[in-house]
């Protein structure tokens, strides 16, 4: 259950994060003490689990961080967690925002529902199990009908949902991205 906009950002990049495996959203998170010892247990954002190690994530916009109360208090809670071998971290507006992978993601979570006919795409999937290198988007328009020609990103996007194809969601996903076939 998101509670700012920041966190539902936050939530769609960890959606389409290969490296996540799971999250939750405001877990009742592990304890933590503060400088005089006492025991406080708050929900942090986010727990995410990844083959890198479980960590906790928390979204604060860059005014909040401003008040050093707050920073003091972030600061107990990573030394607290990172006692007991939780990693920790705090991402601003500044990160978060100013990613396009946030934007591939909106896309990728648009066409998620995307009425996908695997007799209609049989041409571009099997021109994608031909090809041995990335291919661009525009592309794919070539080998399927004309009439399908609109829907092609809407196609490779649901593709990429199932795990078929891949895009690099560090650049905008549009006619001239790469589509990566997936060899599973």
């Amino acid at each position: 259950m998101c509670e700012s906009l920041l966190e539902n950002a936050m939530a769609c990049l960890l959606e389409c994060d290969p490296q996540v495996t799971a999250y939750r959203e405001q877990p009742i998170g592990p304890t933590w003490h503060d400088r005089v010892r006492w025991r406080k247990g708050t929900a942090r954002d986010f727990w995410v689990e990844s083959p890198l190690g479980n960590l906790l994530v928390e979204t604060k916009y860059t005014k909040d961080l401003a008040d050093p109360e707050m920073r003091a208090r972030l600061h107990d809670m990573a030394v607290s967690y990172r006692f007991r071998g939780i990693r920790m971290i705090v991402r601003t507006e500044k990160t978060i925002f100013a990613q396009p992978r946030l934007e591939n993601c909106r896309i990728l979570q648009r066409y998620a529902n995307f009425g996908f006919d695997d007799v209609s795409w049989q041409p571009l999937t099997g021109l994608l199990a031909q090809r041995r290198g990335p291919m661009r988007v525009s592309e794919f328009a070539h080998v399927v009908e004309p009439k399908l020609r609109p829907f092609v990103i809407a196609a490779l996007c649901h593709l990429a949902l199932s795990g078929t194809v891949w895009f690099d969601m560090n650049v905008p996903i549009n006619s001239s991205a790469l589509v990566y076939w997936s060899r599973q």
